[in-house]
């Protein structure tokens, strides 16, 4: 599945409605959105105004994304401006 792809988008938004889904995750970002280049900010237009329109219908999405080796997050920092929250889940470290 790729979630770049319009088609994709719809199908999906359909069932949400269908089943009543109040929470959609997304599991991760780099596999469900091949094609669209992590640096370009422009490419995330590709999906914004789906994941928008999703949260106009009530539905909520969480999208699990990996941080880079230097543990910030990869990619454009433009998918966080639409972002109700953004989390960041860092490893506990133990005395």
């Amino acid at each position: 599945m790729n979630l770049t792809d319009p088609c994709c988008q719809r199908v999906l938004s359909e069932l949400c409605i269908t089943k009543n889904v109040k929470l959609m995750i997304l599991d991760n970002l780099s596999c469900l959105f091949s094609g669209l280049p992590e640096n370009d900010s422009d490419a995330w237009e590709k999906v914004l105004s789906w994941l928008l329109d999703l949260r106009r219908r009530r539905i909520a999405v969480l999208i699990v994304h990996h941080s880079s080796k230097a543990g910030t997050m990869r990619g454009t920092y433009r998918r966080e401006d639409a972002a109700f929250w953004v989390i960041r889940v860092d490893r506990l470290s133990h005395p």
